[in-house]
Order: structure tokens, then C-alpha cells, then sequence
């Protein structure tokens, strides 16, 4: 009978032996497992700061883009001033031409008056030698 005690007392030590022993494993596989949680939050971490980077270097092409936008516009509204300053000198160059031109018209009408006043002297001192003659021949 102490044999057959003896025998279930070590079969229970055996038992208790094995429990212990999967409760250690257990242990270990829970212990990975939360390992292998941390890791992941690890690479999530990793991950998400990849993607905030990724982002701050969008806004930044954006930000660029958008500068390059407003410097476009400005050298196209310079464009369009230096256009209408061009313009704005063909308009005084054309009236230039204009006032050069009724100059020249002023001039041509003042030396037409000339010749025609030569031409009154003329025929006033023509008349008046005719005159002088007919007058001389008379008398």
C-alpha cells in the first residue's frame, strides 16, 4: 500500500512537474507575443513618421509650386507693362510724327505765303514801272 502511495505521489509530482513546465511556456509564448506587439507598434511608429515626412515634403513641392506660380505672374504683369510702355511709345512716336508733319505743312504754307508775297512785290513793282512808263510816254 505505501508502494501504491509512493507511485501516486510521484505520478501527481509528475503531473504538478508538467504544469509547472507549461506554465513556463506559456509564459515564454505570451512574453513573444507581446514582443511582437511591440514591434509592430514600433514599425507603426516608424511608418507613420515616414508618412508625416513624405507630407512635410509635399506641403514644402506645394509651397515651392506656389512661388513659382506667383513669380510666373509677376513676370507676366511685367511682360504686360513693358508691352503697354512699348505701346505707350509708338503712341508719342506716331503724335511726334504727326506734330513733325504739321511742321513741315506750317513751313511749306509759310514758304507758299513768301513766294506769293514775292509774287504781289513782283507784279506790284511791275505795275507800277508800267505805269511809270505809260506815264513817261504820255507826257
Amino acid at each position: 500500500m505505501l508502494l501504491l502511495a509512493l507511485l501516486a505521489l510521484l505520478a501527481l509530482l509528475a503531473v504538478l512537474g508538467l504544469t509547472l513546465l507549461l506554465l513556463v511556456l506559456s509564459i515564454l509564448i505570451l512574453s513573444i507575443l507581446i514582443l511582437t506587439a511591440l514591434l509592430t507598434l514600433l514599425t507603426c511608429l516608424i511608418a507613420t513618421l515616414v508618412l508625416l515626412t513624405l507630407a512635410v515634403i509635399l506641403l514644402l513641392t506645394l509651397l515651392t509650386t506656389l512661388a513659382l506660380l506667383a513669380l510666373l505672374t509677376t513676370l507676366t504683369l511685367l511682360a504686360a507693362l513693358t508691352l503697354l510702355t512699348l505701346l505707350t511709345c509708338l503712341a508719342l512716336l506716331a503724335l511726334l510724327t504727326t506734330l513733325t508733319l504739321l511742321t513741315l505743312l506750317s513751313l511749306t504754307l509759310s514758304l507758299t505765303l513768301a513766294l506769293l508775297l514775292a509774287l504781289s512785290l513782283t507784279l506790284s513793282l511791275t505795275l507800277s514801272l508800267t505805269l511809270s512808263l505809260t506815264l513817261s510816254l504820255t507826257l
